[in-house]
C-alpha cells in the first residue's frame, strides 16, 4: 500500500534477510521515482534510519499484517 509519505508492504520470505530485503526495496523504489522524474536526483528520498520491519512467525501473523495493509491502515489503533 503505496501511502503519500511511506509504503506498507507484507512481504514473503525471498532467500534473504529482512535488512537486506528492505535495502533492495529501497533502491528499486529510489530508481523507479527518479527514472520517472518524481524526485530530483539531488533530493533524499528515505528518511535516516533502515526503516521498519516486523517479523511474521505464522501463517496468521501474515495474513493479519496483509488485511491491516489492505483494509485498516488509516484507522486509528
Amino acid at each position: 500500500a503505496v501511502r503519500t509519505n511511506h509504503v506498507h508492504l507484507v512481504v514473503g520470505y525471498a532467500g534473504l534477510e529482512p535488512e537486506r530485503m528492505l535495502q533492495l526495496l529501497k533502491a528499486r523504489a529510489t530508481r523507479a521515482l527518479r527514472e520517472r522524474r518524481l524526485v530530483a536526483a539531488d533530493r533524499p528520498v528515505w528518511v535516516d534510519g533502515p526503516g521498519s520491519r516486523r517479523y511474521l512467525w505464522t501463517e496468521a501473523d501474515v495474513a493479519d499484517a496483509a488485511t491491516y495493509v489492505r483494509e485498516y491502515q488509516d484507522q486509528p489503533r
